[in-house]
């Protein structure tokens, strides 16, 4: 974790209200509960590396954070769901473009890619975030579980 002395690359600009409204209603408009499932396969994944990254602490919000931060520096936590994602709204986009009258289907697509992809990606990354400030207790539990190997590094 950052110690305080430089920027953290890692690190996301803090949320506007307007921002914090959405995620709020999209999470309670069960929007974002698929997310649930893959944060906690990817947490039982790379939980060693989890753990590395809490430097030996193990409580619920240096976990939580630890988590959080191995999210941001890894910049995914499902990448095929999040290129099926990403390829819907492209494929959004082009119906919404093709009403208009006859378009490029390519130029379309790329011209998304540049404009939004960047903004899209961030965004996405806030909604895992934000789930894991949801799902702490189930995040840490998977966390402090002793791994299927018998590796019991987080309890003792």
């Amino acid at each position: 974790m950052n110690s305080g002395h430089e920027a953290d690359p890692f690190e996301m600009s803090p949320l506007k209200e307007a921002a914090r409204f959405t995620l709020e209603i999209r999470w309670y408009e069960g929007k974002m509960l698929h997310y649930v499932d893959l944060l906690i396969a990817f947490v039982v994944k790379h939980r060693a590396e989890i753990l590395v990254e809490a430097q030996g602490a193990l409580g619920s919000a240096a976990l939580r954070e630890a988590t959080k931060h191995f999210i941001l520096r890894r910049g995914s936590v499902h990448m095929p769901s999040e290129l099926t994602d990403q390829k819907l709204e492209i494929e959004n986009e082009c119906w919404y473009r093709g009403q208009e009258g006859p378009h490029n289907r390519t130029d379309i697509q790329v011209n998304w890619a540049q404009r939004h992809g960047k903004d899209w990606r961030e965004w996405r990354l806030r909604e895992y975030l934000f789930v894991v400030d949801r799902c702490e207790d189930r995040i840490v539990a998977e966390l402090l579980r002793p791994a299927a190997n018998g590796d019991t590094s987080a309890t003792g």
